[in-house]
């Protein structure tokens, strides 16, 4: 498991970078059952077995998982580019040991 602090960081540089690839995704949970979503349509107007399920009670976990299917719908995205990128052995940004942004892979960063 990662740190906290790390976590949090990578979490909202996966939300940015699928929001600036103009990817349409929609996120929701109810009490603890996990974190739904959906990809390319709006949660608020979908049947309940159009609404994809990561199972995950932890956001970050989610997001991470959510990231994985974001760039499998849309390979071709600068998103998918950059997870492709973030998840190759030799990046640190999933696993460093740092505590703070700073701390973390500068060349995915921006």
């Amino acid at each position: 498991m990662m740190q906290p602090d790390k976590d949090y960081f990578l979490t909202g540089r996966i939300l940015q970078k699928i929001y600036d690839s103009e990817i349409h995704l929609s996120l929701g949970w109810m009490w603890d059952g996990g974190v739904d979503y959906t990809i390319g349509k709006d949660l608020l107007y979908l049947h309940d077995d159009e609404v994809n399920s990561t199972g995950k009670t932890d956001i970050s976990e989610a997001v991470r998982q959510i990231a994985d299917e974001v760039a499998k719908e849309y390979p071709d995205s600068v998103f998918a580019k950059w997870w492709a990128d973030v998840r190759e052995p030799d990046c640190t940004c999933l696993t460093g040991n740092g505590t703070t942004p700073a701390d973390f892979c500068l060349k995915h960063a921006a």
